[in-house]
């Protein structure tokens, strides 16, 4: 029995400190409904002097309890004011003084206000973002360039978010160009721009960088390029292609045909995929000229499908070509043998070669064609298709070397 009473006595005593804390709570926040709405005029009279964070919560109930009156608009910006007497770097409460200065229609002020702030603390960028913000609502779009790109200057990790805020509100890219004095954010901008395939600014932007001679490093061209390339530019594509590679235009259109440049696997450099049924290797060993030359290699383990070797060609429409290659191959045992095959635009096979079988010593072979009107750029790949006959796992060896496609008058 005793110990049931006690049981009794712990659960009438945790309801009565519950009861407590609720009726505490209540009054609490009916109280600090009173504060707002109420009494609020006695907690000005003896606190606006105090303490700056007082005199900002003061501002803003000012402000968002009784914005329908002008002289409470008034008593809000006088509690502002106190907030940075009495702490001067209150960001938010001078950018509090801006707002209701332009809420009020008086924008020319707010917009000062932002200026000194901005200057004040030139590197909190948090707060930058907020003043750039308030200044394009504020109709100054100089002042609010001005801080953003300061942003993307210092904040990389804000820099992608002031870009595409500046590309969305000024369609003109010539106006951010002009804007921007740092050498190394107009580059930002650019690879930027590149980054989210937007062409015409783009190319817009890389006209400008080349016509005043500032240095892009050649990760962003090859990102550029691309860009052109999936985009059907690619003779631009090209012709940059070769200032990057300090190559000279020539007749031959087959970049690196003669293999001796190390391969990057971009632009129009060769593509090369693994295969596990074929070895794909630049060799040293045996070449028709210089000293390197594309040597495959057939393991005879299957039928295989092989697509493994390709490269971009910047080919023009209604326009004759000659491809010449030259290959030597050694015990190419099977009834479907290797080809070089031509499609235009990535799709429309337009040429191929005779089939490579059995073994040859250094041998050329030539082709002639002639493009469709709308073409304007081929891919040249080295092809073996699966056959259906008894016979049908390559094995062997193949090199190619002095690979070449030239216009023909």
């Amino acid at each position: 029995m005793m110990q049931d009473w006690k049981i009794n006595l712990k659960k009438e005593y945790l309801l009565l400190i519950l009861s407590l804390l609720i009726i505490i709570s209540l009054y609490n926040r009916s109280y600090i409904f009173t504060l707002k709405n109420k009494d609020i005029l006695y907690w000005e009279d003896n606190f606006d002097k105090l303490y700056p964070d007082v005199n900002f919560n003061l501002s803003l109930a000012r402000r968002y309890h009784y914005f329908d009156f002008e002289e409470f608009n008034d008593s809000a910006l006088k509690f502002y004011i106190n907030a940075v007497e009495l702490n001067p770097v209150s960001f938010k409460a001078w950018l509090g003084i801006a707002e209701l200065l332009n809420d009020t229609g008086r924008s020319e002020e707010s917009n000062k206000v932002i200026k000194h702030v901005t200057s004040s603390v030139p590197y909190s960028f948090s707060e930058i973002w907020q003043a750039s913000i308030l200044a394009s609502i504020n109709g100054s779009s100089e002042l609010a360039l001005d801080n953003l790109l300061r942003i993307a200057k210092y904040d990389g990790n804000r820099q992608a978010k002031v870009f595409e805020l500046l590309t969305k509100t000024y369609n003109d890219p010539s106006y951010i160009t002009t804007k921007i004095t740092d050498v190394e954010l107009l580059v930002d901008f650019f690879n930027y721009l590149v980054f989210k395939s937007k062409l015409p600014e783009s190319i817009y932007l890389w006209n400008y960088l080349e016509k005043n001679n500032v240095v892009v490093d050649d990760k962003y061209k090859f990102n550029y390029l691309t860009l052109l390339i999936n985009r059907n530019r690619v003779n631009e594509a090209f012709n940059i292609w070769n200032n990057i590679y300090n190559t000279k235009l020539s007749r031959n259109l087959v970049w690196n045909g003669d293999f001796e440049y190390e391969l990057n696997g971009r632009g129009f450099d060769w593509q090369i995929q693994e295969s596990k049924y074929a070895d794909i290797v630049i060799d040293n060993s045996n070449s028709k000229s210089g000293d390197k030359a594309l040597k495959v290699f057939f393991s005879g383990k299957t039928n295989i499908n092989f697509y493994h070797v390709k490269k971009i060609v910047p080919l023009l429409g209604y326009k004759k070509y000659l491809f010449s290659f030259a290959y030597s191959s050694k015990d190419i045992t099977t009834d479907g043998g290797l080809y070089w095959e031509i499609k235009c635009n990535h799709k429309k096979t337009i040429a191929f070669s005779n089939m490579i079988l059995g073994s040859k010593d250094w041998y050329t072979e030539k082709l002639e064609f002639t493009t469709p009107y709308n073409c304007n750029n081929a891919d040249l790949i080295l092809i073996r298709k699966p056959i259906k006959k008894l016979n049908n796992r390559i094995s062997g060896t193949v090199w190619f070397d002095e690979i070449e496609i030239k216009e023909i008058s």
